[in-house]
């Protein structure tokens, strides 16, 4: 996954605190052994790796992250932390693939693809009264996911919390499969330390230090009034977005 930087998908199991009590998205990696057990034929829970990778989620819908304020601070601390650890260039999310994502799903099929998307077009104006576009989305501060993946963290509103959920009630009405994993944390994703970064260097966390001082920044804000579905690949559209079979503007 050396050049795949989403931050959606594949969820692993990492125990921790209570803060860290959700499952951490280790994003879309193609790598077999994403998971304990990947690299068997038979994972230790007793599941084929077929079916295990069948269960994994390969699109996700994301807000995509348009304002130029909250991509100029991005890039800002994303250049501070280079500073010092150059060797984690290839991790920073690219300005033109910051996201939020709303859930994770399965469309295993090129019909299950075409479903999706025609569902999508035809909740457009229920979604689009829905969405909490007169309630920004505010970023400020970092968090991060065991010290792996530095993110933005994102004031979601209930509003935010009651558009994802209606999204997700929509969509198993319709016989979408979501496969979230893990419980929603609105963030935005900076920086996360990819497996072959990690066991090429050695380096497999990011140290505190190198971002303690930024705790408190502000991103600024941006306006829910967009939906992309986007595919878990290292594909990429011409404008360096993730490959979208679909897209809603309010």
């Amino acid at each position: 996954d050396s050049d795949d930087d989403s931050d959606d998908g594949i969820s692993v199991t990492i125990d921790g605190g209570a803060s860290n009590s959700h499952m951490y998205n280790n994003d879309d990696d193609d790598d077999d052994d994403q998971a304990t057990g990947f690299d068997k034929e038979l994972c230790d829970d007793g599941y084929d790796k077929y079916w295990r990778n069948k269960e994994r989620p390969n699109y996700f819908l994301a807000v995509r992250i348009t304002d130029p304020d909250v991509a100029q601070t991005t890039e800002g601390i994303q250049d501070t932390i280079l500073e010092h650890e150059p060797r984690f260039e290839s991790c920073c999310m690219p300005l033109h693939c910051l996201h939020m994502t709303l859930c994770t799903i399965g469309l295993d099929t090129p019909e299950q693809v075409e479903h999706c998307v025609s569902v999508l077009n035809r909740l457009k104006p229920e979604l689009a009264s829905m969405a909490p576009k007169n309630i920004p989305i505010i970023l400020k501060g970092i968090g991060h996911f065991f010290n792996r993946a530095l993110y933005a963290k994102i004031e979601g509103a209930k509003e935010l919390y009651e558009f994802v959920d209606h999204i997700k009630l929509c969509f198993k009405n319709e016989g979408i499969e979501i496969r979230d994993n893990h419980e929603f944390v609105p963030h935005m994703t900076i920086i996360k330390v990819t497996r072959p970064v990690g066991n090429s260097t050695g380096q497999k966390y990011i140290p505190p230090w190198l971002y303690s001082h930024k705790t408190d920044v502000d991103f600024g804000q941006q306006v829910l009034d967009n939906i992309y579905l986007c595919k878990m690949t290292h594909e990429r559209r011409e404008d360096g977005f993730y490959v979208t079979p679909a897209c809603l503007t309010f």
